[in-house]
């Protein structure tokens, strides 16, 4: 982070600074496998304002606005153009599926935007969506000439409603303003010590926070180069990510614990001839919990290339506290946390401006280091709370300790310190308790895929489901149609019954890519658990 520049109170003075003396052609490149497309902040800018002015005609200051955009130029233009106009950008991924459509159909109803923008084919929306609400494309944002002039800056003003993955229910609208994500911006740049010379990459979609947060606006406010990847180029061929890290010089690029999975899985040799590792210095890792196993066959696979072990960053955060909570320092070895034959990775510490406690999450009291509890969070990166949800909202975001006028929010997550720093072991809802016995739906689900070598990288759900009045444990199994499932099956129960002492009920195996996932690649296991219920899961029919 520049220390010798005062902070901004607003993103877009952020973003015009930075402008006015760093005039780089490439300031945000969108990389394609035939060439690469940059502009510089003072273009992004001068686009923004522009489509703010044609955005004038059907919204206002305190509107919403939809953006359904694929990642790219188009989105930054789109995102900018939503502050400008004052308006409250809904950045949303494009419905797919009657699932999806469903799900879009509550948001519309929850946020009452005024507009949409979309770079996609309007024709392929629902009638819901083309005839009850003003769309811009693309084409007609680009035909305004004039620019936005009439721009008031409120740094109370919020700015983004970021609609939760919804992993354990509905999503719900994460109200975010101007100072959650100017506070959360700055504390990432000092955890990560991103500097003017920093070279970024995101490949993470930007309707999820780790892709909007950060790769859409903090590499614009602490002014560094960025660059962005399609989600659907990484997920089609992961091998464009690390080629990309390594033709732009990248510094600092992540995602999730299943990206660096996917490249392990996936990527051949041939793939990543002339690859080189060596700038990236900083692989933020933050699907929690992380699993050392898969970082280490990481390291181990692409050392080769160059690819330091030392550049991992394990980090947790979710988009009620805008984005991070915790993580680093930089260049520090992994600290592995043993205990009931678990190996987890830490979280690093919490950032500055940021506090964290584990609580009882029964007595609501604080327990001792080393004691595991819920994960409350409190400071000026956690937002304001849910989008027209008051009663969400006052159980999420107004916790309270006894002696302690702050207000916390509960993150949900289970977690413990250990010297400080902050481990985390998964999701309250998601327990699975049999026999009156805890047990983390993650520790069965890494368990089994050591039945195997064929399920390694292949996603899997450990369900608690209620069978005669009685809580039973089923996992949910993705394989290819080559696999042997008889053989597996009885691998996998033999497994689970040795390290965690549980009788499987019954392991049923889907399709590939079939399980339900948040948009940052972390299994539904509650809408598992519901496609359970109602018999509609995508089995997998093997002779």
């Amino acid at each position: 982070m520049n220390q010798g520049r005062s902070r901004a109170e607003h993103i877009l003075k952020a973003l015009e600074t930075n402008a006015t003396y760093k005039d780089w052609p490439d300031a945000i490149t969108y990389c394609t496998d035939k060439k690469n497309i940059s502009i510089s902040y003072e273009q992004l800018i001068y686009r923004a304002k522009r489509w703010a002015k044609a955005l004038s005609s059907s919204a206002s200051s305190g509107d919403r606005v939809l953006i359904f955009m694929s990642a790219g130029l188009d989105f930054f233009a789109a995102f900018y153009a939503c502050l400008y106009l004052g308006a409250i950008a809904v950045p949303l991924p494009r419905p797919q599926g009657a699932g999806k459509k469903d799900a879009l159909k509550a948001v519309i109803k929850d946020a009452m935007p005024s507009a949409v923008i979309t770079n996609y084919d309007v024709i392929s929306f629902d009638s819901d969506l083309r005839d009850n609400l003003v769309i811009f494309t693309v084409m007609e944002l680009d035909s305004e000439y004039e620019l936005l002039t009439d721009i008031t800056l409120d740094p109370d003003a919020i700015m983004v409603l970021q609609y939760t993955s919804g992993s354990t229910g509905m999503p719900k609208a994460v109200a975010i303003d101007n100072n959650n994500l100017l506070s959360n911006s700055y504390s990432i740049g000092r955890a990560f010590e991103h500097s003017a010379n920093t070279q970024g990459l995101v490949w993470l979609p930007p309707y999820h926070d780790m892709g909007l947060v950060g790769g859409v606006i903090h590499p614009l406010v602490e002014g560094f180069r960025t660059g962005i990847l399609c989600p659907f180029k990484f997920m089609q061929k992961p091998s464009r990510w690390l080629r990309a890290i390594s033709e732009l010089k990248v510094n600092t690029s992540g995602g999730p614990n299943f990206a660096f999975a996917e490249c392990v899985k996936r990527i051949k040799n041939q793939d990543i001839e002339g690859v080189d590792l060596s700038s990236w210095d900083l692989a933020f890792v933050g699907a929690e919990p992380i699993r050392y196993e898969v970082l280490h066959q990481f390291s181990e696979r692409f050392s080769s290339i160059n690819f330091n072990r030392d550049a991992f960053f394990p980090c947790y955060g979710l988009a009620e506290a805008t984005l991070l909570v915790s993580g680093g320092p930089k260049i520090a070895a992994l600290k592995i946390q043993e205990g009931d034959g678990k190996h987890l990775l830490d979280s690093g510490f919490t950032i500055n401006g940021c506090s964290v406690v584990i609580v009882d999450p029964h007595c609501l009291q604080p327990v001792a280091d080393g004691e595991e509890g819920e994960i409350w969070v409190h400071g000026n990166n956690v937002s304001r709370g849910y989008w027209n949800n008051p009663d969400a909202s006052q159980a999420s975001f107004n916790a309270r300790l006894l002696g302690d006028p702050k207000t916390y929010l509960r993150t949900g997550d289970n977690g413990y310190f250990v010297d400080g720093r902050l481990v985390v072991t998964g999701r309250i809802k998601d327990l699975i308790i049999i026999r009156g016995v805890n047990h983390h739906p993650e520790d069965i689900e890494r368990s089994s895929m050591d039945a195997a070598p064929e399920l390694w990288g292949m996603a899997n759900a450990a369900i608690s489901v209620n069978i005669n009045n009685e809580e039973n444990l089923i996992l949910v199994q993705e394989v290819t149609p080559l696999s042997d499932v008889s053989s597996i099956k009885e691998k996998i129960k033999l497994i689970v019954f040795q390290v965690h002492g549980i009788n499987l009920h019954d392991c049923i195996f889907v399709k590939q890519r079939s399980l339900p996932k948040t948009s940052s690649g972390k299994v539904k296991r509650y809408h598992t658990q519901q496609l359970y219920y109602q018999s509609k899961l995508l089995t997998l029919n093997i002779g």
